[in-house]
Order: structure tokens, then C-alpha cells, then sequence
């Protein structure tokens, strides 16, 4: 599956340090955010299209919501994984794994080539890797919907800081790990200057 123009022109609007995917070694038995493939390797979307949403069943407040993951429903989001997959599925080729010795494809096998195919296999068998961030926004004040300031402090709160990737401004693309820890020391060394 060759990426469409519409799909070239949606990645486009990323900045150019984005990446599209990411790729995931010995992390799932079988199954990744949007692909999987052989050899304990998954490739994650990183800035997916699609958009889920969620309603309510009642006016009840103990009914469940309704949620729809919307996953896979904007086709860009289709031909990345398609793409993805078929990228994964090529680290395992000879010569690049050479002289290792990889068996078969366990799944979803070797019958599985077709685009369509490739397709409805990671509709039926993708799940979601994510890390919750973004949820308490930094900013310069509550008015414009900040919960945090530039120094974590929560707004209207005195002596509360919020130090993980809930004040980061957006989504990063890939594990927050670092960028979490890098955030911490510099909160942290705002705390111990007096501030």
C-alpha cells in the first residue's frame, strides 16, 4: 500500500522532528498500537487521525458511557499501519538479519500479504499503548485555561505542584520517560532556588 496523496499531504502538517511511528522491540507478545508483526516487534501511530468520541447511554449517571475508540477510522491512519507493518516485516528479512536464523512468521503467518489483508489483521488485533499527559495544561494563567504555571505551580492552590506528564502542553510523540525526568530536575531545581 503506496501512501496516498491525502495521507502524504495530512503527515505533511507534522512538524519535521515528529516521527510518524514508532517502533517497539520485545514489548508485546503478538500485539502492538495499530500493527503487529513476527519477531516480537510492533510499531506504534504515533499522531493518529482518526478520532474516537464518547456520549452518554441515559440521562442515568450509573449507565456506562458510550465510548468509540474511532481507531483506524481516518484512512491516513490505515495506510500508515499498513506501511508500518510491511516496514517491521522487512527488519526480519535476510540479509539485515543475517546470520541470525529466523523461523517462520508465527502471526499473523506468511498467508497474510495483501494490503486488505495486513489491514484486517490489525484491525481485528491492535491495541493501545499510551501514556496520559496534557491533562493539567501549563500556561501564564487559569483565565486561558492553565492549571499550571511554567514552574508547575497549580493556579489557586498554594503548595501544590503538578511534576508529570499530565502539565506537559501536548502529547509527545514517543515515551515521556526522559522528558519527564528532565521536567522534574528542572522543578526541582526551582525548589530548592526559593522558587
Amino acid at each position: 500500500m503506496g501512501l496516498s496523496s491525502r495521507t502524504k499531504s495530512l503527515l505533511a502538517t507534522l512538524p519535521a522532528d515528529v516521527p510518524e511511528i514508532e517502533y517497539l522491540a520485545g514489548s508485546f507478545p503478538g500485539t502492538g498500537n495499530g500493527v503487529t508483526t513476527i519477531g516480537d516487534l510492533s510499531a506504534a501511530i504515533l499522531n493518529p487521525f482518526s478520532r474516537g468520541s464518547v456520549a452518554i447511554s441515559s440521562p442515568d449517571i450509573a449507565d456506562k458511557p458510550v465510548i468509540d475508540m474511532g481507531w483506524l477510522t481516518d484512512p491516513a491512519d490505515a495506510e500508515v499501519a499498513v506501511a508500518a507493518f510491511k516496514r517491521a516485516r522487512q527488519a526480519w528479512d535476510p540479509p539485515l538479519v543475517s546470520p541470525v536464523k529466523v523461523g517462520p512468521e508465527v502471526t499473523p503467518g506468511s498467508a497474510t500479504q495483501t494490503d486488505a489483508e495486513i489491514l484486517a489483521y490489525i484491525r481485528a488485533n491492535c491495541i493501545q499503548i499510551w501514556h496520559a499527559s496534557a491533562t493539567n495544561a501549563m500556561g501564564t494563567n487559569a483565565s486561558a485555561g492553565a492549571v499550571v504555571d511554567w514552574r508547575a505551580k497549580v493556579f489557586g492552590v498554594d503548595g501544590l505542584r503538578v511534576v508529570d506528564a499530565s502539565a506537559l502542553p501536548f502529547a509527545l510523540p514517543g515515551h515521556p520517560q526522559a522528558t519527564i525526568y528532565a521536567f522534574a530536575e528542572k522543578i526541582a531545581a526551582s525548589i530548592v532556588a526559593g522558587n
